[in-house]
């Protein structure tokens, strides 16, 4: 496997690790809670600024898929545990209160609100050869799908996809 840009191939492509994560979400799971983590830029003081670093979704079973967004902003990952206390303190402190961390609830979002009560058929992502580009993860329903994907101005984004 070759590089197809100057930057490195983990900001690229999902890891072995984020892969069996992701796999481990079987059909017919229910998202049952989906936690936004927001970061708040107040360093403008006409204007502020949010985007969505992390994105929780709780399934019926038990089970948390965490997406959030590489430390190199080209892609997402897939974290196996997140302490949002410990980095909310952390983001306080690196930027003097001017850039905070937040999480809100957004089950009751337009985006959500439909699919929430369905069972997910699987999970689908896009594959380069012999591996899986870390920029989107399409959420197929039976009726409807939804895609999660990163862009450096919006952060995380979910919306509706059609074919």
């Amino acid at each position: 496997m070759t590089e197809t840009s100057s930057r490195p191939l983990e900001t690229q492509y999902f890891t072995a690790e984020e892969l069996a994560l992701l796999t481990g979400i079987e059909p017919g799971s229910q998202i049952v809670q989906v936690t936004y983590y927001q970061w708040i830029n107040r360093t403008e003081a006409e204007a502020e600024f949010a985007f969505i670093d992390k994105i929780e979704l709780r399934f019926a079973d038990g089970k948390t898929l965490l997406l959030a967004i590489n430390e190199a902003d080209t892609g997402m990952v897939v974290l196996s545990d997140y302490d949002f206390e410990a980095e909310k303190r952390h983001v306080a402190e690196e930027f003097d209160g001017k850039i905070t961390l937040t999480k809100r609830n957004a089950e009751q979002e337009e985006v959500w609100a439909e699919v929430l009560s369905q069972p997910l058929f699987g999970l689908v992502l896009d594959k380069q050869e012999d591996v899986y580009l870390n920029r989107a993860i399409l959420l197929h329903y039976e009726t409807e799908k939804r895609i999660v994907f990163m862009t450096a101005e919006n952060g995380l984004t979910v919306d509706f996809y059609e074919d």
